[in-house]
């Protein structure tokens, strides 16, 4: 049977890096460079161009770069200041990667065949070779580096006044961690948080926390929806496997991520007033969400909340137009409750908003991005990461210069690169189901070896019902899986008959099955309802339809 690499089916190397080295090779993602990319490389490390004279010298500003503690490719450094008008002046570095990727360089050749770096838990397959993600191009500590900077006046209410764009030479002061500025923020005592308190950009980190919750709360006044939505981690076990763990992230990574989608709507409104012949920009566009579904997710809500019992404040959907749900979509899932009995209901709506969403993409023509709440938006802030970010920063340097050699040429390799970007998103998507199919068979391989009475109950919530599928978010393993309507039909019926017809009734918020498997006192009757507990048990492994078999433990 041919695997992909999404298989659980696959064989495994003897270790977890062996493993997925072995998927990305399976995916055709090559693990290193060809030798005429190390040359070039190995040129600009010996002679990276920090002596630029165009370069603007902002040296003595103390930038410094929040990150995982782990992150080695760092593509942004910031620093902020309050200004004597009151507004604060928000210096966000982003690294000068198309200094060195030229589009007629064996460097931008590669990077066009991979069109990012690919991330797996402890394992990347940098896009760049890492003599200039992890050195010369990354943002590193206590170094001159070359970067493209963006530098934005906002308000104390998060309103941006003003934006330029410069190229310009950076020493980030240091190499920070998400947990540590987390701590210091939240009063923490620790050596780490007393060195941050009295470093050179202290004002600079209270400053990044005004201007991330100024321009959070500005968002949700331009009814950007905000999801309750957990994060998960998989971290390496006792066995040096991974064990998935959820996490909620902290609130240092959402004011980081504001400066970052300023950066980005900023950089598109910039190329987007650029007379076209001029600049060739590509943008990230996030459709919103179709008017059917729409139309459907307050019936949804209705029926759950019928359902459930529940009271018409807060639970119940506003009574609202059509063309008015998406704005009021933002307001309803803020006033949730969060936590108690109901936690789980209150997940599952948030779930069913976020399903709602259109998958985004790169175009070469402006529009909106409805997940930022942005009119037009570019991806300058991952120019190491991404080949986008590349193509962002050279079109804006040609801009600067106003020097652009080639516009026709321009124009169609940007074709190629909106291709690229596209093509590296849907296989990251494709690396991440390969990971999680790993970690299942880990898990789940192990409960097969059990008879089925000592197999685990692994607890957890209903979160959804669609595509023939119950749609389980479980506790412990922090795993997403899936209990197939065909598979649950086949052990709720009598031995030698046909399998029990089940289908979704209640707006999609109920499952209901036949009398041959409820009886005729609940015949009718929800077998499950959306936002309920439940818990599932590994029963078998469908080799020809190559998925896991978890049944509800009611079923069996």
């Amino acid at each position: 049977m041919q695997t992909t690499p999404e298989s659980p089916l696959a064989t495994p190397p003897a270790t977890l890096g062996e493993l997925l080295r072995d998927l990305v090779s399976r995916a055709g993602v090559p693990l290193d460079h060809p030798p005429e990319v190390h040359a070039e490389a190995a040129h600009f490390a010996a002679n990276p161009g920090i002596d630029d004279p165009e370069l603007t010298d902002l040296r003595h500003l103390p930038f410094v770069t929040i990150d995982a503690r782990t992150s080695k490719d760092l593509d942004q450094a910031l620093f902020l200041a309050k200004r004597d008008d009151g507004l604060i002046s928000v210096y966000y570095a982003l690294a000068d990667a198309a200094y060195y990727v030229r589009p007629d360089s064996a460097l931008f050749v590669e990077a066009l065949k991979r069109g990012a770096s690919f991330y797996m838990p402890g394992y990347a397959v940098p896009m760049l070779p890492r003599a200039l993600s992890e050195g010369v191009v990354s943002l590193n500590e206590g170094v001159d580096r070359r970067a493209l900077v963006f530098e934005t006046t906002v308000a104390r209410n998060g309103c941006v006044h003003d934006t330029r764009v410069y190229r310009a030479r950076i020493c980030s002061r240091a190499k920070l961690a998400f947990d540590d500025v987390q701590d210091f923020y939240d009063g923490v005592a620790s050596a780490t948080t007393e060195a941050l308190a009295a470093a050179a950009y202290a004002e600079s980190l209270g400053l990044l926390r005004v201007v991330g919750e100024a321009r959070v709360a500005e968002a949700s006044h331009r009814d950007v929806v905000r999801y309750r939505r957990s994060e998960i981690d998989l971290k390496p076990d006792g066995d040096g496997f991974l064990y998935p763990t959820r996490s909620v992230r902290k609130e240092v990574e959402l004011y980081n991520e504001q400066l970052s989608l300023l950066c980005n709507a900023e950089g598109a409104r910039i190329l987007r007033e650029t007379p076209p012949d001029y600049v060739q920009p590509l943008y990230r566009i996030h459709p919103p969400p179709d008017d059917a579904d729409l139309e459907q997710f307050p019936r949804f809500v209705s029926a759950l909340v019928a359902m459930h019992g529940l009271p018409d404040d807060p639970w119940l959907f506003p009574d609202v137009a059509l063309d008015e749900i998406s704005r009021a979509l933002a307001a309803y899932l803020r006033r949730l409750p969060e936590g108690g009995p109901t936690d789980g209901i209150a997940r599952a709506i948030h779930r069913q908003a976020v399903i709602l969403n259109q998958r985004s993409q790169f175009v070469s023509e402006p529009s909106a991005h409805f997940g930022v709440g942005a009119s037009s938006y570019a991806r300058f802030s991952a120019p190491m990461r991404e080949l986008v970010g590349i193509f962002l920063h050279k079109e804006m340097t040609e801009l600067l210069t106003q020097r652009c050699d080639d516009p026709v040429a321009d124009r169609a390799l940007r074709d190629r690169v909106v291709a690229a970007g596209n093509a590296s998103k849907d296989l990251q998507r494709s690396l991440d189901e390969g990971v999680r199919a790993l970690v299942h068979e880990r898990i789940f391989g192990q409960q097969l070896a059990l008879p089925v009475a000592e197999r685990t109950r692994f607890s957890g919530t209903v979160l959804g019902l669609a595509g023939g599928k119950i749609h389980v978010e479980l506790d412990a393993p922090a795993l997403d899986v899936k209990v197939f309507f065909r598979d649950l039909g086949l052990a709720l019926a009598p031995p030698g008959t046909r399998p029990v017809w089940l289908e979704t009734g209640h707006e999609g918020a109920a499952l209901l099955g036949g009398a041959s498997s409820t009886g005729p006192a609940t015949e009718g009757k929800p077998l499950v309802r959306v936002g309920d507990p439940i818990a599932v048990v590994v029963t078998g492994l469908d080799e020809k339809r190559n998925r896991w078999i978890l049944l509800p433990d009611f079923a069996l």
